[in-house]
């Protein structure tokens, strides 16, 4: 059923990227931030005074235990979500679990079979898969616009190496933290061929270049499918790169500079003029998209996202 005009909201765990979604549902007018939840009560009652959150629990289960919290944001480090998100299921709450959902198949088939039998919402919070201009090129590539896709060429890094500073604990380069350049950049540009080509590829290639920590910090990866199709994916913590998707179809092409935060994209067909589309963002915090939409879906009762739907998740 539907649920109330406000959309009371749980936060668990308070590192950067819970303060970057807290801020976005701040500015979304259905949504109240209702509780936060971390493994020690101080850092829970900083967050919340911060944020203007009337509660804050000292542990995740008594946030996934209160009864006035309709859906719980999950912001922990990648291989906790999915403990975490099985436990908040169990408490009968709906879910945003940020990306990557899990670190494998079989864990996201364990929490998203515990979703469907328990009638939840659940999605992962793949921020870049909610902006208009997304919603755009998927209706364009759905409209035949560019014609059947044949090739899409992505790439997506960060120069991790300068931010580490050769710290052997930083997250990134962190195997007991699922670190690594695939689970955390890679994951951009093998969900986008996932969108784009709605299915699994046939075969995979990749290859990977491994940090000193045991993590991979650079992936070039090759997906072909069927009909002969390919994707030619990059991510890596080694340089930093300008975050192009180029999506190559029979007709023509689209392409979008900065496609994790999308604001404009070209299309290309032979024989027509070259179309520059933009949407300008005007809104503080680019996850707000993201946040705008599930509360929505959560108002009118969803429980999955068709910009991030399930099966998208085993694509990936």
């Amino acid at each position: 059923p539907a649920m109330a005009t406000k959309v009371r909201w749980g936060i668990l765990a308070t590192g950067g990227i819970a303060q970057c979604f807290v801020d976005a549902l701040k500015q979304v007018n259905e949504a109240e931030i209702a509780a936060v939840g971390s493994r020690s009560i101080e850092s829970a009652k900083k967050f919340a005074e911060r944020n203007s959150i009337k509660k804050a629990y000292g542990s995740y289960e008594e946030l996934a235990q209160d009864k006035d919290i309709d859906i719980i944001y999950i912001a922990t480090p990648h291989n906790f979500h999915k403990d975490n998100a099985i436990m908040c299921l169990n408490y009968n709450k709906n879910l945003l679990v940020e990306k990557p959902f899990c670190v494998n198949a079989m864990e996201t088939k364990i929490v998203i079979d515990l979703a469907k039998s328990k009638n939840l919402f659940v999605a992962e919070a793949m921020w870049t898969r909610f902006f208009p201009a997304m919603d755009h090129v998927r209706k364009l590539i759905a409209d035949g616009e560019i014609g059947k896709v044949q090739f899409i060429h992505a790439d997506n890094c960060l120069n991790a190496k300068l931010e580490a500073k050769d710290d052997p604990n930083y997250r990134l380069y962190n195997p007991n933290l699922a670190g690594g350049a695939l689970l955390d950049l890679g994951i951009y540009v093998v969900s986008l061929a996932s969108m784009v080509m709605g299915a699994c590829p046939q075969s995979i290639q990749s290859y990977v270049k491994m940090a000193e920590t045991g993590v991979d910090e650079h992936a070039t990866i090759l997906f072909a499918y069927e009909d002969n199709r390919t994707a030619a994916l990059t991510c890596s913590f080694l340089v930093h790169s300008n975050r192009m998707a180029i999506i190559y179809g029979e007709l023509g092409s689209i392409t979008i500079p900065g496609f994790g935060a999308p604001t404009e994209f070209t299309v290309r067909v032979k024989g027509k003029e070259d179309r520059i589309i933009t949407y300008p963002c005007d809104k503080e915090s680019l996850y707000w998209f993201e946040a705008d939409s599930v509360t929505k879906l959560m108002i009118e009762g969803k429980k999955e996202s068709e910009k991030m739907p399930w099966r998208s998740r085993f694509v990936l």
